[in-house]
């Protein structure tokens, strides 16, 4: 994401919020028997930059791309994410402002994340799976 910044070819949003309250939101990872790491927080554009999973609409001039997705809502979720019923990759957390910028619109269950680097959301059961 930082060549692209670098290179302009991304712009953060002009709605994105530093400062915000604590936003209680879900996500999808990959796996559910292993521990939640960082790996679970990759954008889109990092999962095909690392490791070569390209997701079918995948523009790396959109900065959209380059955040972490989130959801207010579990049920939401589910349907965005096709997921069937009892899925077992949902994690529920706080996203707070030492973890990255967000564009939270609050009409809208779906949150956009830029981590900053130095982001440990995956650290210290932050997350925990929902049962």
């Amino acid at each position: 994401m930082q060549n692209a910044l670098d290179q302009k070819q991304v712009h953060f949003p002009a709605n994105m919020e530093y400062d915000y309250d604590i936003i209680e939101v879900y996500r999808k990872v990959r796996k559910s028997e292993e521990p939640i790491s960082q790996n679970d927080f990759y954008s889109q554009a990092e999962c095909f930059l690392i490791n070569g999973v390209k997701h079918p609409k995948l523009d790396l001039q959109n900065i959209e791309f380059y955040s972490c997705s989130f959801f207010k809502n579990m049920s939401v979720l589910k349907r965005v994410m096709k997921l069937p019923p009892h899925d077992k990759r949902i994690i529920i957390g706080e996203l707070n402002k030492e973890a990255g910028s967000v564009v939270n619109e609050e009409d809208d269950d779906h949150v956009q994340c830029w981590l900053y680097k130095n982001s440990t959301l995956w650290d210290n059961n932050k997350f925990k799976r929902v049962e």
